[in-house]
This record gives structure tokens, sequence and C-alpha cells, in this order.
């Protein structure tokens, strides 16, 4: 619809400039959503790197990057390992000095306890001592 005023067309002209704004708009809009995309696509993987790194550094106890194939390396600090090793050579001189002298580590495994039988007077203080317990044990119980 034109309408013709002193030889203008104004609604003409606001109906073009309105068009004129909402496709630029959609071009800013969709120049600033790729432009950011392309951005946060070229930066993923580093802030991956960041943020996965430092949630996972309370729970790791050293800092070892695993091999291509799985495996662990050994550690890099042997501050930490020789102490160990030092207590285990310890350990062993000492088992080799008690097989030495004819002291030898029984073949079950088993810790041998060796009971002794108990006279009448000590069975007859230990039943004293279980009587008196059970009568504090009602008596707790009322």
């Amino acid at each position: 619809m034109k309408t013709n005023q002193d030889n203008s067309d104004t609604l003409d002209a606001a109906v073009r400039g309105a068009m004129a704004v909402i496709d630029y708009s959609g071009m800013v809009v969709w120049s600033v959503l790729s432009r950011s995309g392309c951005a946060i696509k070229k930066n993923v993987p580093k802030m991956g790197k960041r943020i996965g790194g430092n949630l996972s550094d309370p729970f790791t106890a050293r800092k070892m990057k695993p091999r291509k194939d799985g495996g662990r390396k050994k550690p890099q600090n042997l501050r930490t390992t020789r102490p160990i090793e030092e207590k285990i050579a310890l350990i062993e001189e000492r088992l080799a000095s008690l097989e030495k002298h004819g002291v030898r580590i029984s073949e079950t495994g088993e810790y041998q306890k060796k009971h002794k039988e108990l006279d009448d007077e000590r069975r007859g203080l230990l039943a004293l001592i279980v009587e008196e317990n059970k009568e504090l044990k009602s008596l707790l119980n009322t």
C-alpha cells in the first residue's frame, strides 16, 4: 500500500527501513553466534583438560602420566621408596639371622597357643568374679 503525500512514499520507506533493521539485527545475531561457537569449539579441549585436572588433583596421590599402552611408569621420586626398601632389607636380614640360629618359621603358619591347666583355687576365684559380674549386670538392667 502506497500513499502519496507531497510526492513521498512515507509508508513504503518506513516498511523498507524496518525490514533493513530486522535483516541487519539478524545478521549481527548470526555473526555473534557463529563466532562464539567457533571460539568455544576451538577452546573446549583446553578447558576440559584444565577443569578435569583441577577436579582430579585431590584424588590422585602422585601426578603420573599414563602410557599409551595403559601401563604405569615407575615413580620418579626415590626418596619415597628408599625407606621402604631399607626396611624390607632389614627384615630380611633379621629373618636370615633367626634361621641361622635355629629358629624357623612354622610350616602351618598358624600360631600355636599352649594352654595351662587351672587349679581349683583359680577356678573358684574366676567363678566368683563371673557371679559378681552377673549380679552387677542384673542391677544395671533393672
